[in-house]
């Protein structure tokens, strides 16, 4: 649905961590395994071995329109974001909350991540 077979441009994040979840408890951990790419108009995931330049799987390319970003908190103590794409529902994309503020500044806020938060925080604050 996402497969790409374009080379991304932009802004890039090596040695990423990425996990990917349904429903349930079963996931795959890309641990240090995934190269982001961001541009204006989305999200590159690459998925190769340390220290191999062929890739893995086929690049996924995911517009920011199609993605819905949640925090969450990984196993109750790592604070990540869930993206959730439209095309795929069901399946989650984890990454550490760094990585998702990297996202965030590189595409100039089109993860509506901090906005996101902006209101979290606005809606909790006491009167």
């Amino acid at each position: 649905m996402y497969g790409s077979v374009a080379e991304p441009e932009g802004p890039r994040k090596r040695f990423s961590t990425v996990i990917l979840h349904g429903r349930g408890v079963a996931y795959n951990s890309y641990h240090s395994m995934v190269t982001l790419h961001v541009d204006r108009h989305g999200l590159w995931l690459l998925f190769r071995p340390f220290l191999l330049s062929l890739p893995f799987f086929k690049p996924l390319y995911i517009p920011f329109a199609d993605l819905q970003a949640t925090p969450q908190a990984w196993m109750l103590i790592h604070k990540t974001v869930e993206l959730e794409t439209v095309k795929v529902p069901g399946l989650r994309i984890a990454v550490w909350q760094r990585t998702a503020d990297w996202i965030e500044e590189e595409s100039g806020g089109r993860l509506g991540l901090f906005s996101r938060q902006a209101s979290q925080m606005a809606a909790n604050w006491p009167h």
